[in-house]
């Protein structure tokens, strides 16, 4: 596919008759109106060729509308100034249906010229002067003329050449319109993906599309291409398709359109070429999350706003425009605050933490481990229990799995502390109220793997529910079922192994390479939704001999009569007896074979005397290793032992804060083990506030920083130091070891070491009971919307002011507060008119701790003791005689009073009230008034002073505004 064509000149002549057009003469008009316009220089070179003009009063008007006649005087024009003449019957033989000899007379002159030279035919004979030419009607003609005007046929050299469009609304067009618009399109008339065909024409625009087609040259005449190679240089191809290299004398300016000259072979040509710098992005800086300050080659600095914000620390490639154009660059958010990015349950049973950088955990933590960093309580549903966490490899993600005894659901209370970054600078703590939402996504299969020839794991998308072997049905392709295969989905597993090495068919083995068929009916996750499909299925097969004998692959020495083996695939557990250790002619007795937990192809092998010297090491006469596959094989190997003589030695140290305390953590070259009797004491000085203290510590006890870990110890600072402990100290010291041994039964080497302590938080426990719960029931300073709770300890406000946390039945709580001057207390405000019943019922809190408290709060219940709140309203009113007046309310009330209200006749005119009577049976009260009424009177009741003092039997005020309350006395 070809470049779109490229504007040039051919000749001498021609590059000065086309120079006339392009560029504007000093004559050129000025309109008002045109300066700044993106047809600015269109419609200056247009005037100054008497192709186009403005209005008397100095505009252009580049945004009104064009006419149909508009554009007939303008083609005229243009066609004039070609040496075309007007024919001479104009005003006697009319080329259109709806022109008169009475018409315009340059009208006549321009329609008569235009149609004659098939440059405007108009629409079934009519000229329809006064209509707003559309894009498409103006393409049409536009091409008719240069295509008459030029003799070439430019309609069929376009659709003979392929060239990368920009039009992308062709179809839009009347069928006569496409080819036109096409030759627009490729001689870069026009450039905008939406030509727009329908859509009218202003006179801006007709300029600017004339002005290009003024540059078009007629193919055949000398160039055929120019393309800029440097400020210098330009590639010219020749209609022949010869290329030249032509050297400019005078450099071109960067972004500026420069009209130039040269010659090939003695011949001259012209042409107007611009010289754009391809610019490049020299420097990107994230200054925000959604803010670049980016550097070009040509050093312009350019602020740059991005449609979305940038992860924070992570190195991210963002795409943007600068004047148009697009760039790339890579650019990183740096936040310097450690922090979790964010938390959102992946399904029921497993949560995503992100933090903003990567940070210093295990990958695997237990159940143990993770309650020292992440902990989430139920707000709208009961806590779960965290059973295990994996994190990403690129230390940024951890994810979370439940126990699977209940789904997430709604809303919790996540907080995580403790977790420091990989330069040790401790993550902010996070404690907010995350809703979960629901879980509605299907669980699905995600693979069938055979792990070896006998066992199968089948992983699925999400955490499941238990789903044990028995309501799994196995059977070949016939049908015959399977019996013998062993595995189940434990609760809140994603996947589940199968065993097949005692697979059963019809009472003989399971075959190599027989295809079993595994239905789950009903299997779900965790919140409940059953897989798709249902049943779900899937196939495997247990594999046959693999032609592939296992090996021993390497030996290790763990330690004093411990070495593993590591064989070159997963192979059956060997018996104490098929394996051989001999120190020459000497058998060191083996005493246990065990399999490496998490190392399916590594056993560690125990021996009953130390190992020391050059050990023969092989399978025992007779016997053999054995893949799963079936395939066995031997080995003999020796291997050279020695005692690990040296202690363990410590490398370096840090102090953590896990809690309210800080600890010194440990880490030695070398594993070691801990027994009850293991002890560390540091002696030596600390330097506070300029002056330098000695202390001699005590004995402490230490523990492994992490299961699984024997090589990072820890220990309490303020029981490793004692006497000597001190807040914001610097510490010099010596650590002596007690029973820290190696494997090699080696006490780990005493280390001078130097660290910073700066102090444990104190030990807030506070645990809240059960409130007093006070209510107007009791305390008649309170509203029936009011409750009031006291706590045996001040309130941590966050939580307690979380109206989410408190759940009355039949009664909707709108806000929770606690007050300045009662931190100990908080006020539930109950919603207005939806308690529909008084006496006792339960609340229960959930969520809601001590302050400062680092212990855990369990959720708590209440009796409370509510007064119905829903507020009585008069409903109707009656006259019952001339002087008296039945209301009927909602409910009985007390409290009427002839100040209660106030009657207005329909003159405006006050009613007298002499009394106000109710009944404490039927809802009804009497009002009285100061004298008869005549028949027709209409009167309206509006409250009174008194109307505060009118309640229900539980003390809620009247609804007080009494719309359309108007009883009418009789006429009879």
């Amino acid at each position: 596919m070809q470049k779109k064509y490229k504007k040039f000149l051919t000749t001498a002549a021609t590059a000065t008759l086309v120079a006339s057009a392009i560029v504007p003469a000093a004559s050129a008009a000025s309109f008002s109106d045109t300066a700044g316009n993106t047809h600015e220089r269109a419609i200056d070179s247009l005037v100054s060729q008497g192709i186009i003009s403005g209005y008397p009063d100095g505009t252009f008007k580049p945004n009104r509308t064009l006419t149909r006649s508009d554009v007939v005087k303008l083609l005229g024009k243009y066609l004039v100034s070609k040496g075309y003449k007007i024919p001479s019957d104009y005003k006697t033989n009319m080329r259109f249906s709806d022109l008169r000899s009475t018409s315009q007379d340059e009208l006549l002159q321009y329609a008569a010229l235009v149609k004659d030279n098939g440059v405007f035919n108009g629409s079934n004979g009519n000229l329809l002067p006064g209509d707003p030419i559309t894009r498409e009607n103006m393409a049409v003609v536009l091409v008719r003329a240069y295509t008459n005007i030029n003799n070439f046929d430019f309609l069929g050299h376009v659709m003979d050449q392929d060239f990368k469009e920009d039009v992308i609304d062709y179809n839009r067009a009347k069928a006569e319109a496409r080819s036109a618009i096409r030759v627009l399109d490729y001689y870069n008339v026009t450039g905008v993906p939406n030509f727009n065909p329908k859509g009218n024409t202003t006179r801006g625009q007709f300029s600017s599309f004339l002005y290009k087609l003024l540059q078009v040259e007629v193919p055949g005449e000398g160039l055929k291409a120019v393309e800029v190679v440097d400020a210098s240089t330009l590639k010219v191809t020749l209609t022949d398709n010869t290329e030249h290299t032509v050297k400019l004398d005078t450099p071109l300016e960067t972004g500026k359109e420069t009209p130039v000259k040269f010659k090939i072979n003695g011949k001259e040509y012209g042409t107007s070429v611009t010289y754009n710098v391809a610019l490049t992005v020299k420097s990107a800086e994230a200054t925000a999350a959604n803010k670049l300050k980016v550097t070009l080659s040509d050093n312009s600095e350019h602020a740059v706003t991005l449609e979305n914000n940038l992860p924070e620390n992570e190195e991210t490639t963002v795409e943007f425009k600068i004047d148009g154009k697009d760039y790339s660059a890579k650019v990183t958010y740096v936040v310097t605050e450690v922090k979790v990015a964010s938390v959102k349950a992946l399904n029921a049973g497993q949560i995503e933490v992100k933090f903003n950088q990567r940070v210093d955990l295990p990958a695997s933590l237990t159940s143990a481990q993770l309650a020292n960093y992440v902990s989430v309580s139920g707000v709208d549903n009961n806590a779960v229990t965290l059973s295990r966490g994996q994190l990403s490899e690129d230390g940024r993600t951890l994810t979370i799995s439940t126990n699977g005894a209940s789904a997430l659901t709604g809303r919790y209370l996540v907080k995580v502390n403790n977790v420091k970054n990989t330069a040790g600078t401790t993550v902010t703590p996070y404690d907010d109220v995350v809703n979960f939402g629901t879980d509605t996504v299907a669980p699905t299969l995600i693979s069938t793997v055979n792990r070896d020839a006998k066992t199968v794991r089948v992983t699925f998308s999400e955490p499941l529910r238990a789903f044990s072997n028995s309501s799994i049905t196995f059977r070949l392709a016939n049908g015959t079922n399977v019996t013998g295969i062993t595995g189940e989905i434990a609760a809140g597993a994603t996947y589940a192994d199968f065993d097949l090495s005692k697979a059963m068919v019809n009472g003989q083995p399971l075959g190599a390479n027989t295809s079993v068929t595994a239905t789950f009916a009903g299997l779900r996750d965790i919140a409940g939704n059953f897989s798709t499909p249902n049943p779900l299925t899937t196939s495997f097969a247990m594999g046959g001999a693999d032609g592939v004998k296992p090996t021993l692959t390497s030996i290790s020495q763990t330690g004093p009569k411990t070495f593993r083996l590591a064989f070159s695939e997963r192979i059956q557990k060997p018996a104490i007896g098929d394996l051989e250790l001999r120190l020459g002619n000497l058998a060191n007795a083996i005493t246990s074979i065990e399999a490496v937990p998490g190392d399916d192809r590594s056993f560690i092998v125990t021996a009953t005397n130390d190992l020391n010297g050059v050990y023969n090491i092989g399978t025992a006469s007779g016997k053999t290793i054995t893949d799963i596959s079936g395939e066995t094989n031997t080995f003999t190997t020796t291997h050279s032992f020695t005692l690990d003589t040296a202690a363990p030695e410590v490398t370096s140290t840090s102090v953590t804060r896990e809690g309210n305390f800080e600890y010194l953590n440990i880490t030695l070259n070398k594993p070691v083990d801990l027994v009850t009797a293991s002890r560390v004491t540091a002696s030596g000085n600390y330097v506070k506030g300029g002056v330098t203290h000695t202390f001699n510590g005590t004995a402490t006890s230490l523990e492994y920083r992490e299961n699984g870990n024997r090589t990072v110890v820890r220990v309490k600072l303020d029981a490793l130091l004692g006497s000597g402990d001190a807040a914001d100290a610097t510490y010099n010291v010596t650590l002596s070891f007690t029973e820290v041994d190696s494997a090699y039964g080696v006490n780990t080497a005493n280390k001078a070491v130097t660290f910073q302590r700066t102090s444990d938080y104190s030990n807030n426990e506070n645990v809240l009971d059960a409130p007093t719960v006070t209510t107007s029931a009791t305390d008649p300073k309170l509203t029936n919307n009011q409750v009031r709770l006291k706590f045996n300890h001040v309130v941590d406000a966050t939580t307690a002011s979380v109206a989410s946390n408190y759940s009355i039945p039949n009664a909707r709580i709108t806000n929770a507060q606690v007050p300045s001057d009662a931190l100990d207390t908080v006020i539930l405000t109950l919603a207005p008119n939806e308690t529909t019943a008084s006496g006792e019922r339960n609340l229960t809190i959930t969520g809601v701790k001590a302050k400062d408290s680092v212990a855990s709060q369990g959720n708590l219940t209440a009796v409370v003791n509510l007064n119905e709140n829903i507020r009585p309203t008069l409903n109707s009113a009656r006259f019952i005689s001339a002087n008296q007046i039945e209301l009927t309310f909602s409910e009985n009330v007390s409290g009427l009073a002839a100040d209660a209200f106030e009657l207005v006749n329909s003159a405006g005119a006050s009613v007298g009230i002499a009394s106000v009577t109710g009944s404490t049976t039927d809802y009804k009260a009497v009002v009285t008034l100061s004298a008869n009424q005549p028949g027709g009177t209409i009167v309206t009741v509006k409250k009174g002073t008194g109307i505060a003092k009118v309640v229900d039997e539980a003390g809620n005020a009247v609804v007080d505004t009494f719309d359309n309350i108007r009883p009418t006395l009789g006429t009879n």
